[in-house]
């Protein structure tokens, strides 16, 4: 009997609730359709799940930006947020583009670069000149109007090349070099007298080139004679060259051509 009054009290509760609910929506149709007619565009909404706690490796990186879906992109118009819309939910609002930097109104003028220091030819020499080439050249240097002076001087030229051992101990040295020398066989050679530059100097011979005066050290050295030099003896010369410094680009563009008009005189750089 008891457990026939409990199923029946259960079922009673049970039409009881479902009524109930059936009313309770009903009686909202009836009593708020205003609810219902707040709700534009309920498929818009967008629910975001809360947002994960920073990393401690990387406090500072910034959460990636969720994608706008193209629903939202297209309307231009926020979208109003019902009243029974949940606190977790949100709305997703397109960000105008940020507008484009203005333009500079006026450029700042080019900086032009620092323009290079003219080239100068520090120093030149031209030619071995015997007089009456030397006046053709000073007519013609003067004709070219060239904005440095030329300097005349006269040139050395090598008359011939002594073969010689050098002074030792003064005239007593050059005495016992001399017996070595008889010693060795040799007899083609003598003691140069105070008077000359290279007093008490043992000379070995004269040539008119360096090239046999090499090859007559070579032979002194297969007789054991080692101490042998070369030296060039300056013959008395009228020849001139002409020296200039410090030609500028228009300078040196003149000189050219009037070198070319002297083809058989050399041009030398100077140092001093």
């Amino acid at each position: 009997m008891l457990k026939i009054l409990f199923w029946l009290l259960l079922a009673i509760n049970g039409v009881l609730f479902a009524l109930g609910q059936g009313f309770s929506d009903r009686q909202a149709q009836r009593t708020e359709p205003q609810r219902l007619q707040r709700q534009l565009h309920p498929e818009q909404l967008i629910l975001t799940p809360p947002a994960a706690p920073a990393a401690s490796s990387a406090p500072d990186a910034p959460a990636p930006a969720a994608a706008t879906p193209p629903a939202a992109v297209q309307n231009s118009q926020p979208t109003p947020i019902p009243a029974s819309t949940p606190a977790s939910a949100a709305v997703a609002v397109p960000v105008p583009p940020a507008p484009a930097p203005a333009a500079v109104a006026s450029a700042a003028p080019p900086v032009s670069a620092p323009a290079a220091p003219e080239k100068l030819l520090a120093c030149v020499d031209i030619g071995n000149f015997d007089p009456n080439e030397a006046r053709a050249f000073r007519a013609r240097l003067t004709a070219a109007k060239l904005h440095v002076t030329a300097a005349q001087r006269g040139v050395q030229e090598v008359g011939s090349y002594m073969v010689y051992i050098a002074a030792e101990d003064g005239r007593e040295g050059a005495e016992r070099r001399a017996a070595e020398l008889r010693r060795l066989g040799m007899t083609d050679f003598y003691i140069l007298p105070e008077s000359a530059p290279l007093h008490d100097a043992i000379s070995l011979g004269l040539f008119k080139t360096e090239t046999a005066a090499k090859a007559y050290v070579g032979q002194l050295i297969a007789k054991g004679v080692r101490s042998a030099r070369i030296v060039e003896r300056n013959a008395n010369s009228n020849k001139v060259a002409f020296r200039l410094r410090d030609l500028n680009a228009a300078d040196q563009a003149g000189f050219a051509t009037l070198v070319s008009a002297f083809p058989n005189q050399s041009r030398r750089d100077c140092s001093g």
